[in-house]
């Protein structure tokens, strides 16, 4: 029996406290379905605009001594606004000068109107002067024309040779060699081909490379028609044009008939007949052992005067020298037909190959009735 109640006891005691429990439970959390109340975002609490807000446990500060200021606004300089510029007042002495365009470089034109004009890039145009028997080389001026001369050079034409005419190029289309078979069994120094059957060439020679076989008096022929058609020269001109054909540097060799030799005059050649000792050689080749080299290159001016004019013209020749014109003036001191006075002083030393001009008396002016 006192099992039973103590059982009982124990019972009760736990049914007491089953029920406690249960009953907290009932009162956290409902049974059942419920509604799930909407989530809501933490609201950040005020800030204190003086300054962050303070725990209620921290030790008071003081207040500052002095309140906060009030906010002053910078005073800001003001800004002009951009002024046109403006001009600065004119002098009323002196006024401004009008602009000036700056100076153009004037550009010369040519000399000669007619005058041919550079092709390509040829250096020379050779003009040929039949009537006058003169060579005269040109080269351009700054506008590329042809109008400077450089070079003269005393030749011999003849029946043969064009009086007019351009030919382009000398030696492209023909022969351009030191030596040359020509008509008459004779041979050319330094030849260039012109057209056809023209040719430069020197004086010829009886020898092929020979230049020891010169025909010496067709070399006292040289400024004189003397050829068959070609254009017959010195040497040293000869091989000017032939070196230069060769190299392209000529443009074109022109023909004309004219009285006046060219801007560069007539130049002169020596007669050499009376040389025996070195006629058969030209006196310009640059051969070394040509004997012109040993030869003296000045003499002494003889005293012609007394002379007639033959025997002026053959005292000239015999000392190297060219004789020029001969002027007749009255004169009644003088026997008429004897040289009276000459352009250069007798024993006056001078380079050989100079001309020498004279005056010749013609006798005693007489009056007229």
């Amino acid at each position: 029996m006192k099992k039973k109640m103590r059982r009982l006891a124990v019972f009760l005691l736990l049914f007491a406290l089953l029920l406690s429990g249960c009953g907290q439970k009932h009162n956290e959390t409902p049974e059942g379905p419920s509604e799930v109340p909407p989530v809501v975002d933490p609201v950040a609490p005020p800030v204190d605009p003086v300054g962050p807000a303070t725990d209620p446990t921290d030790t008071p500060v003081d207040p500052p001594d002095d309140p906060p200021a009030e906010p002053v606004d910078v005073p800001v300089d003001p800004v002009d606004p951009p002024v046109d510029p403006v001009d600065p007042p004119a002098d009323p002495v002196n006024p401004p000068a009008e602009p000036v365009d700056p100076p153009v470089e004037p550009v010369d034109p040519p000399s000669d109107p007619t005058a041919p004009k550079r092709t390509w890039i040829y250096k020379y145009y050779i003009k040929v002067n039949v009537q006058a028997n003169t060579v005269t080389v040109y080269e351009p001026d700054a506008n590329d024309y042809f109008t400077v001369p450089v070079r003269a050079m005393i030749c011999s034409t003849g029946t043969a040779t064009p009086t007019s005419g351009v030919f382009e190029a000398p030696g492209s289309k023909g022969v351009v060699a030191e030596w040359w078979s020509l008509f008459g069994n004779v041979y050319g120094h330094y030849v260039t081909h012109i057209t056809g059957n023209i040719l430069f060439h020197s004086v010829p020679y009886t020898k092929n490379g020979d230049n020891s076989s010169l025909e010496y008096w067709e070399f006292d022929k040289l400024g004189t028609a003397a050829s068959m058609g070609c254009v017959r020269l010195q040497v040293v001109d000869a091989k000017w044009i032939h070196d230069n054909a060769k190299q392209g540097n000529i443009q074109a060799v022109e023909f004309y008939s004219s009285s006046d030799p060219g801007p560069l005059g007539k130049p002169t050649a020596p007669k050499i007949s009376d040389n025996e000792a070195c006629r058969n050689w030209d006196p310009t080749d640059p051969d070394a052992n040509n004997p012109w080299k040993n030869q003296p290159t000045t003499v002494k001016v003889p005293d012609f005067r007394g002379m007639d004019e033959h025997e002026a013209k053959e005292a000239v020749i015999t000392n190297g020298l060219i004789p020029g014109e001969f002027e007749y003036v009255a004169s009644e001191y003088d026997e008429s037909g004897r040289i009276v006075s000459q352009s250069i002083e007798p024993e006056t030393t001078v380079e050989m190959g100079t001309v020498i001009n004279f005056t010749v008396s013609s006798g005693a002016k007489t009056e007229e009735p």
